[in-house]
């Protein structure tokens, strides 16, 4: 298929999981409220599919009580229906953030050639970090793939223990182990989506985009 006819969005971020029902909408959840909180860029567009995803499922029961304590919680909660993943999708988003590397895989398996704008949640977290503070003010979150990217030799990386900057490159699927476990999961996901949305707002702040 010629991808030429799917313009990459230059402010578009995708987030993907498995099934969108609980590690990806949670993401996209998380990952807006950081941005609104850090004055970050409000032109940036998060979306999140599922690479196994049954479309139009609801979001997890879990993630849903604990986010529709906060302010637009429940409405997003309520409104959410799982999306499959497309080549489509993944062509016209400037960043793919994926829970697994196996997930990141997938995306370059569809879309060869994407591997420069796609990492895991905790990749993105540590490649953000050791990136710093010193290029505030990019213009899009293209520019910030980049930067990521062009990072990935920099970061400390454990093949032993399948770390970044000391973080498991993966965010495991609780679901189908115990509640104690998917609740892990489910904190992992919101303490990583709101570092990785205070970076974003800090390098594409919104003073920039306007």
């Amino acid at each position: 298929m010629d991808h030429s006819s799917f313009p990459v969005t230059p402010d578009r971020l995708l987030v993907l999981c498995r099934a969108n029902v609980c590690r990806s909408a949670l993401a996209e959840f998380r990952l807006n409220r950081a941005l609104e909180r850090s004055g970050g860029h409000d032109g940036i567009e998060i979306v999140s599919a599922g690479t196994d995803a049954r479309p139009g499922s609801p979001i997890c029961a879990d993630v849903a009580a604990r986010i529709s304590r906060e302010e637009g919680g429940a409405l997003f909660a309520n409104s959410h229906a799982s999306m499959a993943l497309t080549d489509e999708l993944i062509a016209s988003s400037a960043l793919v953030i994926t829970m697994t590397a196996r997930q990141r895989g997938i995306v370059a398996r569809m879309l060869p050639g994407s591997q420069h704008k796609t990492f895991t949640l905790h990749e993105a977290v540590a490649l953000a970090s050791v990136v710093g503070d010193g290029i505030t003010g990019l213009d899009s979150l293209e520019a910030v793939a980049a930067r990521l990217h062009g990072a990935r030799w920099r970061a400390a990386r454990s093949v032993e223990d399948d770390t970044i900057e000391g973080l498991p490159v993966d965010v495991f699927d609780g679901h189908s182990h115990r509640s104690r476990d998917h609740r892990r999961t489910i904190a992992a996901v919101h303490s990583a989506a709101d570092t990785l949305g205070v970076s974003l707002g800090r390098l594409v702040p919104r003073s920039v985009a306007a």
